[in-house]
């Protein structure tokens, strides 16, 4: 289950992970539970914080699809340099989710 207001929590229930570029439209998918965790702990821990809408924009590079276990519910946000875009709105963090960002990129390469 994902609690995005009024700050964004990744909690217990996730058993896949699809990371899509959006540059080239490719995806990959991360089912080893150790890798989800790993990634939803980094995501908890930069305490986004809900800082309002966003304007449309012309495109993203990264995007995580969140599968629900025991469930076909996917819950989807973008990867931005300085927090996370989510039904456009945005949460914001330092830079560290850049660093998610990056290594999401590199994974494309």
């Amino acid at each position: 289950m994902i609690n995005f207001s009024p700050q964004l929590k990744i909690r217990e229930g996730i058993d896949g992970i699809t990371v899509r570029n959006g540059t080239t439209g490719e995806t990959l998918k991360v089912t080893d539970q150790q890798e989800i965790n790993r990634i939803v702990d980094i995501i908890n821990d930069l305490g986004l914080r809900k800082e309002g809408r966003v304007t449309p924009s012309t495109g993203w590079s990264i995007a995580l699809d969140f599968k629900e276990e025991n469930s076909q519910k996917t819950i989807s946000f973008v990867l931005r340099n300085n927090g996370i875009e989510y039904k456009n709105d945005f949460y914001g963090t330092d830079d560290r989710v850049g660093v998610l960002l990056r290594e999401f990129e590199d994974k494309f390469e």
